[in-house]
């Protein structure tokens, strides 16, 4: 399996349109993959103390296409509260592979 980072990207600043519904759903998504062992971290992502509008969530998964089959589930993304994302694959460096020195 390999390893996915998925950003989201441009939150709404409207905050009252967040719903406990919407966050609710949002919230039962992600404890959902992550007590199946697929998503391994997840949160939004601050700058300068602010929450800069876009968050984070690292996959565990065999393609990006079985990556963005989830996403596309999380309310966040089908009701828009992101107005988009990107995955990328992440190649982790670590001693095992002695930091991708080959």
């Amino acid at each position: 399996m390999a390893k996915y980072v998925v950003l989201y990207e441009d939150e709404r600043q409207d905050q009252n349109n967040l719903t406990s519904d919407l966050l609710k759903g949002h919230v039962e998504f992600l404890r959902n993959l992550c007590s199946q062992g697929r998503i391994l971290l997840c949160g939004p992502l601050k700058s300068n103390g602010y929450n800069c509008g876009k968050g984070l969530l690292v996959f565990e998964a065999n393609s990006q296409e079985e990556v963005e089959s989830c996403v596309v589930k999380d309310p966040f993304i089908a009701q828009k509260w992101y107005a988009g994302y990107h995955i990328y694959e992440w190649i982790e460096a670590n001693d095992s592979n002695n930091y991708l020195m080959f």
